[in-house]
């Protein structure tokens, strides 16, 4: 039996990439503090002679590293031992898992513990200090664009940045607006992103998708069916995740902009057209 302890708004999730999930509080330990720093900054700079100064070439953001202050609370002396070994499984780096503090339930880092750390222990308590490490300065959302939009679902919360207007992510005309939420440009070289197309007639023809936003051009000529839809994952091309077409593209790319993204579908006909995505946040 695992002692009651106070749950704190600190406190977290882990969440293996095996779907298992381990809540900080039902293990016994509460979570003081759940820190996450600003992004590490990379700067690009060049020195030119007679000129004061350096020429400013661009920044890119490295890691980001939390920091979680931890207490935990054994039922006995003899408890301690089995309790700290089931938080080192939990905790087990050899590959990333997922944290979601409570405080921002819609949102989630994939982290591994950085460095060592250990438990100071007094009686059945032992205090330690967590060091994780994202490798990607971004966290991400816990939903997908195809997940029901709920404002009352801890899923979504203030700092999502959900706009007042009316948001969708299926759609059946030939142009329509796709909202990314997030502070980053979904890009499918670096991002999980899912256009699914669902063509009505077997034709050869063409088909073709502009996002007016961000000038990207994508284009397939080729053999469409009205039973198997043609599939962007990433950056393939695939009917029915099947048959590869990325031959018959011209290798464009959709990407999404934070904001209103304007989007245009040309040439053969269709019925309908979802974007399966994640936001991503500082």
């Amino acid at each position: 039996m695992i002692p009651m302890i106070v749950k704190t708004h600190h406190n977290f999730r882990v969440i293996r990439k095996d779907g298992k999930q381990y809540d900080l509080a039902q293990l016994g330990v509460i979570v003081t503090k759940f820190i996450v720093s600003a992004p590490e900054v990379r700067h690009e700079t060049e020195e030119m002679e007679g000129r004061d100064g350096l020429v400013d070439l661009g920044t890119m953001y490295g890691s980001r590293s939390i920091e979680a202050q931890c207490e935990m609370k054994a039922r006995d002396i003899y408890d301690y031992p089995l309790l700290r070994n089931e938080l080192f499984r939990v905790f087990d780096s050899r590959e990333p898992f997922y944290v979601v503090c409570d405080l921002e339930p819609g949102k989630r880092w994939l982290v591994k513990y950085a460095g060592t750390y250990s438990m100071a222990q007094i009686a059945t308590l032992g205090k330690f200090t967590l060091p994780l490490v994202s490798f990607s300065p971004y966290s991400e959302s816990t939903t997908t664009t195809l997940d029901p939009l709920i404002f009352e679902s801890e899923a979504w919360q203030f700092g999502h940045g959900i706009p007042l207007e009316d948001v969708r992510y299926d759609h059946s005309n030939r142009k329509f607006r796709i909202y990314n939420m997030g502070d980053v440009t979904v890009d499918p070289r670096e991002h999980p992103l899912h256009i699914t197309i669902h063509t009505t007639a077997t034709d050869q023809t063409t088909l073709e998708m502009i996002n007016h936003t961000t000038g990207d051009h994508f284009k397939y000529t080729g053999n469409t069916y009205n039973t198997i839809p043609i599939e962007l994952i990433g950056v393939r091309v695939w009917r029915g995740q099947r048959t590869s077409l990325l031959r018959r593209t011209n290798y464009g790319l959709i990407t999404l902009a934070p904001g209103w993204n304007e989007l245009e579908v040309r040439g053969a006909e269709f019925s309908r057209i979802t974007f399966d995505f994640r936001f991503y946040y500082f």
